[in-house]
This record gives C-alpha cells, structure tokens and sequence, in this order.
C-alpha cells in the first residue's frame, strides 16, 4: 500500500509509482483497518525513514489522520511522543500544533512530557501550544495525566535565565490558567518545587 511513501526507488517505473501513490492515497481514506495499516506505516516511516523528503511526506500524511474518528489511530499518532528525541521538535511543530488545537486529544502525558522535556527549544511557540492544549477543554478537571508537565514547564520557563521578560510573562499567564484547571496536579507541582 504504501510502497510509494517508503521509497521512490522501490518501483520499477514511473507509472509503478504513480498507482502506488494512488493505492496509497485511497488506503489513508478506505475502512478503518486499511486506514490502520496506513497509519502504522507512515508513523514508522515519519520517524524512522532514512530519506529526508520520505519522513516529510509520512509526516504530512499522519496530519491528515489526527483528526480520524477511529480512536485506534488517534493512539498510534500520540505513542511516538513517548520516545521522540529532541531533533523531531522543529519538524513536528505542524503535527504538534493539530494535536494541540484537535477536540480529539485530551491532555495527554506522551505528548505533555515531550513538550516538557524539549519545549525550550522554542519557548513562546511550546507556551502557545500548551494555551491551545488546555484551553480547548471546557470541563474542569482538578487532576490529568500529563498537566503536572504542563505545569512543570510554566514553571521551568518563568524560572529559565535566558528567556526575556515577555516570555516570562507569557509563562506565568499560561501557569495562571494550569493552576486553576489543574489545582490537584499544580498542588503536587507546588509542593515538588518548594522542597528543591
């Protein structure tokens, strides 16, 4: 199915490519085990692919598939974030930001940890996300799994000497808004950061 996305060289012809890039294009949009399969090929390969331009294009299809109504490929496209190194930050923005911004993720500690962890490559965007992320939801939830990350990078940002003074603002705001969803998580959060 998704011989085309996995390298161009693969096929014998032209036209071998282009009907695998057909074939490949109506899996992403067949039934939900074709579109599985789909899914599981191209997360691999956005990671994983040797070439370049071949993660790229995995990538570009897995965005198309964050809002999917089966909540099995939703699964597959946040498990990578448990693993994910720090050079996937830049490239992943896009997805992250779909996740981010979709109804479909809740907050979620993959994903929120790998924000936390890396998220000061960038500080202002991964605030922006994380604004996105929690203020989606409309129902209160005083503890989540993964909001204490959240909470954990507010802090690590306001606290970061290299971040100027309107970043800084930026994550007290973002803090603000963690505490008040978040009050059993931010209690834990609190109480870590008063013993240090």
């Amino acid at each position: 199915t998704c011989i085309a996305a996995i390298s161009e060289t693969a096929l014998e012809s032209e036209d071998a490519l282009t009907e695998a890039v057909i074939l490949a294009d109506e899996t992403i949009k067949g039934s939900n085990s074709l579109r599985r399969g789909a899914a599981s090929v191209y997360i691999f390969n956005m990671t994983k692919g040797t070439e370049p331009h071949i993660r790229k294009l995995c990538l570009e299809k897995v965005r198309t598939l964050v809002n999917d109504e089966d909540e099995n490929i939703r699964n597959k496209i946040i498990q990578p974030f448990f693993s994910l190194g720090y050079e996937f930050f830049f490239d992943f923005r896009n997805l992250m930001e779909d996740i981010a911004l979709s109804e479909y993720y809740p907050v979620n500690l993959q994903f929120t940890e790998y924000l936390w962890k890396h998220g000061m490559q960038d500080p202002n965007w991964t605030l922006s996300v994380i604004q996105s992320l929690t203020e989606k939801t409309i129902q209160l939830q005083h503890w989540v799994a993964g909001a204490e990350e959240l909470i954990r990078f507010s802090l690590q940002v306001f606290t970061s000497p290299i971040v100027d003074d309107s970043t800084r603002d930026a994550a007290m705001n973002i803090f603000d808004l963690l505490i008040k969803k978040y009050s059993n998580a931010a209690n834990t959060v609190l109480a870590e950061w008063d013993r240090r």
